[in-house]
């Protein structure tokens, strides 16, 4: 003990010394903080941020949260949307729903475009009142996995459905990984999504016209075309001049055909779609005002077109009766959705002309009179077969090939 402190009053032998103690302290430091030391246990030198994630239900996330929404369908496809941490401005609800396109967007004939895995992935936020959040301060990363991806990606495009314009816009920078089918892309707003291959490589899609804004009352009473409908004793619709004419009222469509339609269904008045389509008038606008009050007037009659002025409807608003034998013609354009005998045709001449596996899928299920997604493959199959664009709609260029066959 004499000796040591001796050596404590040398000034180096001090200095050491001190060394020495913050060097032990510095190691049981050590051996604590990452579980070594026997009883020291473990000790977070951080706290490592955790990202709030939700699998098949909607994800809740705040201002100052990460999160993920993971959703995956039956069909073997699966969307995942990240969010980072200072996306949202407040308590906000994202979840996403698949379906397949409408008669409102799916693309025309002349865009060249074929959907990919068939189906349009609608992805939502909302705060906590239910209003839409559609903008974002930070960029969403969105990975959308699509069972089968072609292996020429060439032509292939993440789109988003423009709700203004009423078309699909090209994401640019998406990437295509076809061994895992995950098609990534990163955005700052929400709506709808598809992947398309557009072999005209187009930045824009365009759909049928639909400008529901524009179906709204005009200040002038139309009055001048219902002279033109009679209806018997019986409460038929007889001698309808305007369905002896070639032109057929369609979604989109203008003009003072129109305007006797939807007067004829204003007048028919058969259920709650009518009432709607009363409230705003006769514009000459065929909208989705008229569509409803349509398919509700069909299916009172027991026409089964479901909001399309087809042969077999015309034909009844002519002369009040059902013609069987006009139900199979293809007298109007065909979509994703559509219903009716005209389909059945369809479906029937693309399963008798075999000409590929989407035709052979099809022949599976057979003529159902149900336009899916096993009639828009094998119908985009035969058209690129016959060199017309293999968009899978059913569209006049078409209709014109097809029809001359089964004449």
């Amino acid at each position: 003990m004499e000796k040591a402190r001796v050596l404590l009053k040398n000034p180096l032998t001090k200095t050491l010394a001190v060394l020495a103690v913050c060097t032990v302290a510095s190691l049981v430091g050590f051996t604590a903080a990452f579980g070594y030391g026997g009883g020291g246990g473990y000790y977070a030198p951080s706290v490592v941020p955790s990202v709030t994630t939700s699998v098949n239900a909607p994800l809740s996330i705040g201002a100052s949260e990460d999160g993920l929404l993971s959703r995956s369908f039956s069909d073997g496809s699966k969307v995942e949307v990240s969010v980072p941490k200072g996306a949202v401005e407040g308590q906000t609800i994202f979840e996403t729903v698949q379906g397949g396109l409408t008669v409102e967007n799916t693309p025309t004939d002349s865009s060249g475009a074929v959907m990919i895995g068939g189906q349009v992935f609608n992805i939502t936020a909302t705060d906590l009142n239910g209003e839409a959040v559609r903008n974002f301060s930070q960029p969403l990363n969105i990975t959308i996995i699509i069972p089968n991806l072609p292996a020429d990606t060439t032509n292939l495009g993440v789109y988003y459905f423009d709700q203004t314009f009423q078309n699909w816009v090209l994401i640019p920078g998406a990437t295509f990984d076809v061994a895992t089918g995950k098609v990534n892309f990163t955005v700052n707003h929400l709506t709808k999504f598809a992947v398309f291959e557009a072999t005209n490589s187009t930045t824009a899609l365009a759909t049928i016209p639909t400008v529901p804004t524009q179906e709204v009352a005009t200040s002038t009473p139309v009055v001048e075309k219902q002279a033109e409908v009679s209806v018997s004793a019986e409460g038929q619709v007889l001698g309808t001049k305007i369905y002896s004419l070639d032109k057929i009222p369609s979604y989109g469509s203008r003009g003072d055909d129109v305007k006797a339609l939807q007067q004829l269904l204003i007048d028919k008045n058969v259920g709650s779609a009518a009432k709607s389509l009363a409230r705003i008038g006769a514009t000459g606008y065929f909208g989705s005002y008229t569509r409803s009050a349509l398919a509700e007037y069909q299916k009172s009659v027991g026409i089964d077109e479901a909001g399309d002025v087809g042969p077999v409807t015309r034909n009844y608003l002519a002369t009040g009766k059902v013609d069987p034998s006009l139900k199979g013609d293809l007298a109007r354009n065909l979509y994703f959705g559509s219903r009716g005998e005209d389909v059945k045709t369809l479906q029937q001449f693309l399963i008798d002309r075999n000409i590929g596996s989407a035709a052979k899928s099809l022949a599976r299920i057979g003529a159902t009179g149900y336009f899916g997604s096993y009639t828009r493959s094998a119908l985009a199959e035969y058209q690129k077969s016959v060199g017309i664009y293999s968009t899978g709609n059913f569209g006049p260029i078409t209709r014109t090939h097809v029809s001359n066959l089964i004449k």
